[in-house]
């Protein structure tokens, strides 16, 4: 089976996703974030976490469609009988 780029794509994309937001690397961010005395600074940093993980979250939703419409069977007959 040949993979195709757009697959290969898919696929680094969600690697990147994972180990950009491992639950230990998002925990080491949260304690750095709360290691500053500044309340303003800990909001601002935590409302960046929490933008990014939704933006990620968009991301993974789209891989996943796009994986479902491609991969599954029952999908793709879906898709080009026009159901």
């Amino acid at each position: 089976m040949e993979i195709s780029p757009e697959v290969l794509q898919l696929g680094t994309k969600l690697a990147e996703s994972m180990a950009r937001n491992g639950a230990a690397m998002i925990t080491d961010k949260i304690r750095a974030i709360c290691a500053s005395a500044r309340q303003e600074d800990v909001i601002a940093g935590l409302v960046e976490i929490i933008s990014d993980l939704l933006d990620d979250k968009s991301e993974l939703t789209r891989i996943a469609s796009h994986t479902s419409r491609n991969w599954c069977p029952s999908n793709r007959q879906a898709a080009t009988s026009g159901i």
